[in-house]
């Protein structure tokens, strides 16, 4: 309202001076304009009004339509901010849902979100918290407003789908609609790369795996040292599984013949080979295992050994195995100080039932490893040795 007034007042100064300057100077003042055939005269007075009431013609138009702007559009304006707002707080809150593990809400909040540019995010989010809520009623509710809302050939959708498929072990169903993809794997996310491993091992197709593991497995390792382990331990998880299935269909021979198909360079991968060791050591092969650790503790190194018989201890509560005992016998007089050794060691002259020769090695390491499983094995010895109370004390400061 100041800025009007301030404008009515500029307009009245601006006129009452047009108005009285030719008074004071005793003339009337005259105007003539010629324009080609037109012409325009008459006093100074006359124009000066002429020219005020023209600007007050246009400013009331220009208040007119600054005031059909504040009506008319602002609301729209402000009631789409506040969509977009309302919008962006759902999918804000279904990813903080998300961060605290809290999957059903999370999927609930992405549900809500209308907004164009976001609805197909929060709807692939949704179904994902929805299999980590372990809800298939959920799950296909929201694969049905994907598949009918969306294209069918989006990959995204798609790697939400079979996200799906494998989170319930439907892992034939979700073969199909990779094939229906028919996409080039080492050219998708690497997220998608390992979803495909996922399918195709436990759809046991060997050779597409034995084919693209070396491959998805390089590029994996380019990542950061945490997602690097994590990865490490799906390998292990996903092959694991497949083993132990493929046993349970088959036969340990059968699986056996597909590892010797394996090639060398999958072979090596530890996470794979502890995943194959720890498959057979549930059934009692010992002697199968031993012959891998023998063979392959020179290459491997002794890490790999000291997880796989932890893997065999952990299984059959017991490691007997002649031909590694010897063979870390003569390493150890070698690196009598080597504290991975040593642990190899006890586990295998406890199987030996050898507990004193077991205790004496534990003695040496159990302090500074802070291994659970090291630490049953040594509250074992102890039991064996006859030293209840202080196996009793080992037992009750495990973690």
């Amino acid at each position: 309202m100041t800025k009007l007034v301030k404008g009515f007042l500029l307009l009245a100064i601006f006129g009452a001076l047009v108005f009285i300057a030719p008074q004071l100077m005793g003339e009337q003042g005259y105007l003539l304009i010629s324009l080609g055939n037109w012409t325009i005269e008459g006093s100074v007075v006359q124009f000066a009004i002429l020219l005020i009431i023209s600007s007050l013609v246009l400013y009331g138009l220009w208040l007119a339509i600054k005031y059909l702007i504040l009506v008319f559009i602002m609301p729209t304006k402000w009631w789409q901010n506040r969509y977009a707002k309302t919008h962006a707080n759902y999918f804000q809150t279904g990813v903080d849902y998300m961060a605290l593990g809290q999957w059903k809400s999370a999927a609930e909040q992405f549900l809500k979100v209308k907004r164009i540019s976001k609805k197909q995010t929060a709807a692939e989010l949704a179904l994902v918290c929805a299999a980590r809520a372990y809800d298939p009623e959920l799950s296909r509710n929201i694969v049905k407003n994907l598949e009918s809302n969306f294209e069918q050939n989006d990959v995204n959708q798609q790697f939400s789908s079979l996200f799906i498929l494998v989170q319930q072990q439907q892992f034939s169903e979700a073969l199909l609609v990779l094939n229906k993809l028919n996409l080039p794997v080492l050219k998708q996310t690497i997220a998608f790369q390992q979803l495909w491993l996922v399918i195709q091992v436990n759809n046991h197709a060997w050779n597409d795996v034995n084919k693209y593991l070396p491959k998805i497995h390089k590029l994996a390792l380019k990542q950061a040292e945490a997602a690097v382990e994590e990865w490490h331990q799906h390998l292990f998880d996903t092959f694991n599984f497949a083993f132990v299935g493929y046993i349970e269909q088959y036969s340990n021979n059968q699986l056996q013949q597909v590892w010797n198909n394996f090639s060398k360079a999958n072979q090596q991968i530890h996470s794979v080979s502890e995943a194959y060791i720890a498959a057979i050591a549930a059934q009692g092969v010992s002697k199968q295992v031993e012959t891998i650790l023998c063979d392959s503790m020179n290459f491997n190194g002794y890490q790999w050994v000291l997880n796989n018989v932890r893997r065999c201890y952990q299984v059959t509560e017991k490691v007997h195995m002649d031909a590694l005992f010897s063979q870390v016998q003569k390493h150890i007089n070698k690196h009598k100080e080597d504290k991975i050794l040593l642990t190899i060691f006890a586990y295998l002259a406890a199987g030996q039932k050898d507990p004193q020769l077991a205790k004496q090695a534990l003695e040496q390491v159990i302090y500074s490893n802070k291994n659970n499983l090291d630490t049953r094995l040594y509250a074992n010895v102890l039991a064996d040795l006859g030293e209840v109370r202080h196996s009793v004390e080992v037992f009750q400061s495990m973690k």
